[in-house]
């Protein structure tokens, strides 16, 4: 539709199948204005009479825009959230189960109830891209920053690099608290809870005061072009406060792996790890990655030098990284276009990310220039009959050098502050490292290799996972028990009573604790006044319940679910059938 507002000629339309959500957009001397919102049209005919408050008067915009611009700014974005969080903050969203929860405390549950508003600028400063970038709200300042001295010694030759600082254990809480409130939400929180609690039972040792809490603030992750192709350079660095004492943390999470070897059990694992010991040096773990065909390839090392957990996908990585520490490679120095980079960057930081796009290019520009004329002869093989000559040929194409020639590196830095956390950015132009390996395939490898560390772990403690899950499913069904006897004063009956059936077909006490189970929808689908292997309730009792399940004892499959736990209804053969008050009921 077309109406006319303030001397201006304005279009708009309202987004299909959306609640009332309109789009404007008209012209604004001599640029395009849009707009989009709930009532948009109302609310931007007040601002261009002077009825409301416009952007230009906003305060916060003010203070966040009000600065001398080192930079010619092509566009600037802002984001504020407080306005969305008071309208829609209170609204409530239904949940299947339990009662319905607002905005709120989603934005809550997530870490985002901080968020005040983003702002990011972008334009060009020089012959590079800039940006900057602020997150008022989240990300804020929590301990030392960073400088360029703090970096491990990287590799004289690498593509690109990346660092940041962390706090571990707080990051492990913020992590369990993730996992914890969503649990809570879907009515699963003494689930969830139950097995966070018997995690420390499952890996075998304490996660957070025997591995994490040895981790240091620096993480370090760089590809060495000298350690080989396709990710063979890839390498995790990760700072340790006590590097003996990792050691040692290793080494006994290898001997529980080589003990359990030795008394004959079998692990299947995808990737399996095992133990070189070097003398002098504390041992290098190396790992075989098995295919669906059970075929394996040595792929990951780790190992701790010094007072750093080195993690790499080629041992060599490893190896170089331990001579540069003693002094015996060389290591990397920023050379002039990563000085002139950084002098125009903050000097401490919370993060950094380096790469040269250069090399990238230079080799994705020489492998089509050497498929060119592959493909050429199939152009003219399959459609030559369409066009006299092709659009442009080999020798038209320029060195891939020259194309790549006026890239220079791309930088970005984070700093935290007491506000947020500010981003800044310093490019040639999109980059992809390619040279030492594919960005992709070396992060899962190196996750993998991660994973591996703790797979002895995980694996020789199956017997105590196994029974830390059935203590918690007791737990549950102890639970229900109670709230069922809260519910009807009494506790549950050994067969629901029903005069029309024999004991034998009539329901279980396991039955009447379902609705405390969290399984209401399934006891609703139950008829219990016929036999439980009749009709709907046959194909119902075929499945199991976990809950009722023990880990240790196995499933068999077998016609009718099974339930490893059993209620007491006395002692002898006829015990369910005898009276309160005779000799063994």
């Amino acid at each position: 539709e077309l109406t006319e507002m303030g001397g201006r000629k304005v279009r708009h339309f309202i987004i299909p199948n959306s609640p009332g959500v309109q789009v404007a957009f008209w012209q604004e001397g001599d640029s395009l204005a849009a707009a989009f919102g709930p009532d948009v049209l109302t609310v931007t005919g007040e601002c261009l009479a002077g009825n409301r408050s416009s952007l230009a008067a906003n305060k916060k915009f003010q203070q966040q825009t009000i600065r001398s611009e080192e930079f010619a700014q092509s566009s600037l974005t802002w984001m504020d959230f407080g306005p969305l969080k008071s309208t829609y903050g209170p609204m409530p969203i239904p949940l299947p189960k339990g009662d319905p929860i607002t905005v709120d405390d989603v934005l809550k549950l997530t870490g985002l109830a901080d968020l005040d508003s983003i702002i990011s600028r972008v334009g060009y400063k020089g012959a590079a891209l800039w940006s900057e970038s602020k997150v008022v709200g989240l990300g804020k300042a929590d301990g030392a920053p960073m400088t360029l001295a703090d970096l491990p010694p990287l590799p004289k030759k690498m593509n690109s690099f990346s660092a940041f600082r962390c706090n571990p254990e707080k990051a492990l809480d913020q992590l369990m608290e993730l996992v914890k409130n969503p649990a809570a939400l879907a009515g699963e929180e003494q689930k969830v809870a139950g097995l966070l609690e018997s995690l420390d039972d499952i890996l075998g040792f304490r996660l957070k005061e025997d591995l994490v809490s040895q981790f240091g603030s620096l993480v370090c992750f760089y590809d060495d072009i000298n350690g080989g192709l396709m990710g063979g350079g890839m390498t995790l660095v990760v700072q340790l406060n006590d590097g003996a004492r990792t050691s040692q943390f290793i080494d006994q999470q290898m001997g529980r792996l080589e003990q359990a070897e030795e008394d004959g059990e079998v692990f299947d694992w995808p990737v399996y790890p095992y133990r070189i010991q070097l003398e002098g040096k504390p041992d290098l773990i190396v790992f075989d990655i098995f295919d669906a065909e059970e075929t394996a390839i040595q792929m990951g090392a780790v190992q701790v030098i010094g007072n750093w957990l080195v993690i790499s996908t080629m041992p060599q990585a490893v190896e170089a990284f331990r001579l540069r520490t003693e002094g015996r490679l060389a290591t990397w120095t920023p050379d002039e276009e990563y000085q002139a980079a950084f002098a125009e960057l903050p000097q401490e930081f919370t993060s950094i990310t380096g790469a040269s796009p250069r090399e990238g290019y230079q080799l994705l520009l020489s492998l089509g220039t050497t498929f060119l004329p592959f493909l050429q002869k199939t152009v003219l093989d399959e459609f030559g009959d369409q066009f006299e000559e092709l659009p442009f040929y080999l020798e038209e194409v320029p060195p891939a050098e020259l194309i790549a020639q006026p890239l220079f590196p791309n930088v970005v830095v984070s700093v935290a502050d007491a506000d947020g956390a500010t981003v800044y950015s310093r490019i040639s132009t999109a980059g992809f490292p390619m040279g030492g390996g594919d960005m992709g395939m070396t992060t899962l490898a190196v996750g993998g290799v991660m994973a591996a560390l703790l797979l002895p772990a995980v694996q020789s403690a199956r017997g105590a996972a196994r029974k830390a899950q059935a203590k918690n499913n007791l737990k549950q069904i102890g639970l229900a028990i109670h709230n069922y006897d809260s519910t009807y004063n009494h506790l549950p009956i050994g067969t629901i009573p029903n005069e029309d059936l024999k004991p034998e077909e009539r329901f279980s006490w396991q039955t009447s604790i379902l609705p405390y189970l969290e399984e209401n929808g399934t006891y609703n689908l139950l008829d219990l006044a016929k036999p439980w292997n009749e009709d709907i309730n046959e194909a119902i009792v075929a499945q199991s319940f976990p809950v009722f399940l023990d880990p240790n004892q196995g499933e068999d499959y077998s016609e009718y679910g099974q339930t490893h736990f059993v209620g007491m209804a006395g002692v002898g053969k006829n015990a369910p059938l005898l009276k309160v008050g005779q000799p063994g009921c």
